[in-house]
């Protein structure tokens, strides 16, 4: 059973209203089917979050946790940018902690079956 676009919503209100007072504005999750990296020497890129527009994207052709876990990397990004206001803690061990918090927390409200 596929998640769908309203489960990721559920998930980021969720998180939203739990962590940051429901202060976080997001307008958009998008799918790709590719991302253009502008820094390959960065690794793989599944996902982004592109402050001036509040839009998180995904790419579509990855397994379903991996853009679950994308989306909750590109949410910690919303946070540190519109609720602690640095873009410098963006994959650092701050960042790192943030996203645990994030993750420990959707693992509470999601029942995944392997």
């Amino acid at each position: 059973n596929k998640m769908k676009n309203k489960d990721y919503w559920k998930i980021l209100n969720h998180l939203n209203k739990k962590f940051a007072d429901n202060k976080i504005k997001i307008n958009k999750i998008v799918f790709y089917s590719k991302i253009k990296e502008k820094k390959p020497e960065k690794g793989v890129i599944h996902g982004f979050y592109r402050i001036r527009d509040k839009v998180i994207g995904i790419k579509k052709d990855i397994s379903q946790l991996d853009q679950l876990e994308t989306l909750l990397h590109e949410f910690t990004h919303a946070y540190e940018d519109q609720i602690l206001k640095s873009e410098k803690m963006r994959h650092t061990k701050i960042g790192g902690k943030i996203f645990s918090k994030f993750k420990k927390e959707s693992d509470k409200i999601l029942k995944i079956s392997v």
